[in-house]
């Protein structure tokens, strides 16, 4: 994998997270939908978008930077 899969996964977790916040701020309580998780229960859909936009831009920062390196070189 590249820098710019690294970057491409970066922005597409930060939009997720942007509209699980979204959808979190402009819930109401008696009127959300639930979906079951395995191991966890049942949670909003705005919990797991955001969730996952944080999983998917944690992989394109740690992608991002160590693309960014060159080689190491040995050293004794």
């Amino acid at each position: 994998m590249n820098r710019r899969t690294g970057a491409i996964l970066r922005r597409t977790g930060l939009v997720l997270e942007v509209l699980g916040v979204i959808g979190i701020m402009g819930q109401q309580p008696e009127k959300s939908k639930l979906v079951t998780v395995p191991m966890i229960g049942t949670i909003s859909p705005a919990w797991c978008a955001l969730a996952v936009g944080f999983v998917l831009w944690l992989a394109g920062t740690i992608l991002f930077f160590r693309a960014r390196q060159g080689p190491m070189s040995p050293t004794r």
